[in-house]
């Protein structure tokens, strides 16, 4: 099963009064809000620039994979190849490996090699699936959500 673990949040520090602020600590300074609360604007950009093809592709972008690869073969360039949907199973794995303590499943998460890629493209094609087996009537149910 593969589920989102709670995210790093700042953690504050008040006065005795409940209003004062005195300190706010934090690894990650991050505040989670609903799906809702965002634009549909800020959305569709976020989208246009970290995966253009998201709509095109089931969790795993081969046309960026392979140019990712071309590139590091005949330029000496590094270029990233990672979907959204790559990128929540690493940073899921990851906050899951770190919430638990677990060294070893920490380091499978955050290794950088083949064995990794194909196991976050395994894990992104599994909840792509997922996701289109539980809402994938939205977009043909209701045609007034806008699928891209």
């Amino acid at each position: 099963e593969f589920d989102n673990t709670d995210l790093a949040q700042a953690s504050y520090i008040y006065a005795s009064d409940g209003t004062t602020l005195l300190a706010t600590f934090y690894d990650q300074n991050r505040v989670i809000v609903e799906l809702q609360d965002i634009s549909p604007w800020m959305q569709k950009a976020i989208v246009a620039v970290e995966d253009k093809r998201f709509w095109e592709h089931n969790g795993v972008d081969g046309e960026g994979l392979v140019r990712a690869v071309y590139l590091a073969v005949t330029a000496d360039a590094t270029q990233g190849a990672s979907t959204l949907t790559q990128q929540l199973v690493r940073n899921t794995l990851r906050e899951a490996a770190e919430a638990s303590g677990d060294q070893e499943a920490l380091e499978a998460a955050t290794e950088v090699s083949v064995e990794r890629k194909i196991r976050e493209w395994r894990y992104a094609l599994a909840y792509e699936e997922r996701l289109n087996s539980i809402y994938g009537n939205v977009c043909t149910s209701a045609p007034e959500v806008d699928c891209g």
